[in-house]
């Protein structure tokens, strides 16, 4: 019997997938990959394990544009912050 083989057009191209890994994410984002890890583990990004607990984690597509949508909001009406501590001696 004839083996299939695995050619690039029969893998689901990058825009197409639903669900992607946290590198994935990461190249889709631009976001850093403990960034990524963070919003998992405090539960802003959905994950799908569909082997089960200790297995690979996939972060479905709709979820990422949510969170890049909220963070590009965030950094454009982000008030600049005044640092604290004490005022440089060449200021005074």
């Amino acid at each position: 019997m004839p083996r299939l083989q695995h050619t690039a057009s029969t893998q689901p191209s990058e825009s197409t997938r639903q669900y992607l890994t946290p590198y994935q994410a990461v190249a889709v984002t631009g976001l850093s990959l403990s960034t990524v890890w963070r919003y998992i583990r405090s539960g802003k990004l959905p994950v799908y394990q569909p082997g089960g607990p200790r297995c690979r984690v996939m972060i479905p597509r709709e979820a990422l544009q949510g969170i890049v949508a909220s963070v590009e909001t965030a950094c454009r009406t982000a008030p600049a912050r005044k640092r604290s501590g004490p005022r440089a001696r060449w200021k005074k």
